[in-house]
């Protein structure tokens, strides 16, 4: 995280530390902070919390950025293309259970030959003991536009258990540029599940960097599916495992037509009883 964020915290164990790392992010970074973080910050039903989240999300739309689930309500039409169109459910029954779960996320569209400067950032957080969570993040990116894409996956509080299911679909348009940064750093005692699809169009680049730190089990897909003459997609991944934590990468890049070029790199530290697997 220091490598794009120099200040920050050692941890995102409650969420004041978290939504304090969030705020001194470098501007013109954008934020997606969820109500129920911030309300556990400010308090219950604060309206401090309502107003800050709903200028948040005032700003982030009018640079591309909504709410999936705003979006499936009042302009579904969108989304009709892509969503769930590029993640294959067939032998991937936990990417299934996600499409037929989910029920927000962050939807990402940029218009041709438009770019944000900075960085979209998408932070999910587990804030609530024992329970499961489906985010879904849907990336537009038109022809010749320019996108950079940072989600967290982070968690607060030891008491239970949290199960995360999440899936990236990120389609990149003829000519487009995408760099999406993806770092898990849930609890020790919690299970992540996540799935990164990039499609790569005609002279288009993508880039997928993951970095795993948490979890007492993770387990990340990345898919690439180059579509077009001329497309590049890169994948790489780091993952620091200790105590008997298993750290589980599994990639995948589809040259569906010729002339495309491909990179992958994958590196692992591993303390104790800790385990990594990478199939690729």
């Amino acid at each position: 995280i220091a490598a794009f964020h120099p200040g920050a915290q050692e941890t995102f164990q409650t969420p004041p530390q978290l939504v304090s790392f969030v705020r001194r992010t470098p501007d013109p970074t954008l934020q997606l902070v969820r109500t129920s973080v911030l309300r556990k910050v400010t308090g219950e039903g604060s309206r401090v919390s309502d107003e800050v989240t709903q200028r948040n999300f005032d700003l982030v739309k009018e640079r591309g950025v909504e709410s999936l689930d705003a979006v499936l309500r009042e302009s579904p039409a969108l989304l009709e293309a892509h969503l769930a169109r590029h993640v294959s459910i067939a032998g991937r029954p936990l990417a299934a259970l996600n499409t037929a779960l989910f029920q927000d996320g962050a939807f990402v569209a940029l218009k041709p030959g438009a770019g944000i400067e900075g960085a979209v950032q998408l932070v999910f957080v587990s804030a609530t003991d024992g329970v499961a969570a489906y985010p879904r993040v849907l990336v537009l990116a038109g022809e010749n536009s320019q996108l950079r894409v940072v989600e967290i996956f982070a968690s607060e509080g030891h008491a239970e258990a949290r199960f995360t299911n999440a899936i990236s679909e990120i389609v990149a348009g003829e000519g487009a540029v995408i760099d999406h940064y993806r770092v898990q750093r849930e609890g020790e005692a919690d299970f992540h599940v996540g799935l990164t699809h990039l499609q790569v169009g005609r002279s288009a680049g993508a880039s997928s960097h993951v970095v795993s730190l948490g979890g007492r089990i993770a387990r990340h897909d990345a898919v690439a599916v180059l579509t077009g003459p001329g497309a590049d997609c890169t994948l790489n991944g780091l993952y620091l495992g200790h105590g008997s934590q298993l750290i589980d990468n599994h990639t995948e890049i589809d040259h569906a037509t010729p002339n495309g070029t491909s990179h992958e790199l994958y590196k692992g530290i591993l303390d104790g009883r800790a385990r990594g697997i990478f199939n690729g």
